[in-house]
């Protein structure tokens, strides 16, 4: 993960997302991660993992006015593709469409980091509608139901 950061490290407009400290901006990036596990019982991770993940340098924090988006490198087993994933994402408000607003800017980190793709993992339903004018094609969806 050290070349996501390293090699994204530049300077950027203001506007752009910037990479951040997790342990600096914690404190209003946790209530965000708790809302995400209230929304979706099938998340796995809690929000320590996140924060464990960002130290580590597995994944990296990056933060805007809008809110924020934390990506992995994902290197496909078969054909050594890599990808950047936009692992999690939040708005501070939602219905900005801020996914799309960034999307140029996160195409850019790929390419920076000898990505062949960007992934995005979510499970808000709409995201198809925001992606596929974008050029994003569903690669899988995962549908999962408990067993009692």
């Amino acid at each position: 993960m050290a070349d996501q950061s390293e090699n994204m490290s530049q300077k950027r407009p203001s506007s752009d997302p910037q990479i951040a400290d997790i342990r600096h901006e914690w404190h209003w990036i946790k209530p965000l991660l708790d809302n995400m596990l209230t929304l979706n019982s099938y998340l796995t991770w809690i929000p320590e993992d996140v924060y464990h993940e960002c130290r580590s340098g597995n994944a990296v924090l990056w933060v805007a006015e809008t809110g924020f988006v934390i990506t992995t490198l994902h290197t496909d087993e078969y054909s050594n593709e890599k990808s950047l994933v936009v692992w999690i994402a939040a708005a501070k408000e939602l219905g900005g469409k801020n996914v799309v607003s960034y999307l140029p800017f996160f195409e850019d980190v790929a390419k920076g980091c000898d990505c062949h793709n960007v992934e995005v993992w979510s499970f808000v339903d709409c995201m198809e509608e925001y992606l596929a004018p974008l050029g994003f094609e569903v690669a899988t969806r995962v549908f999962k139901k408990r067993v009692p």
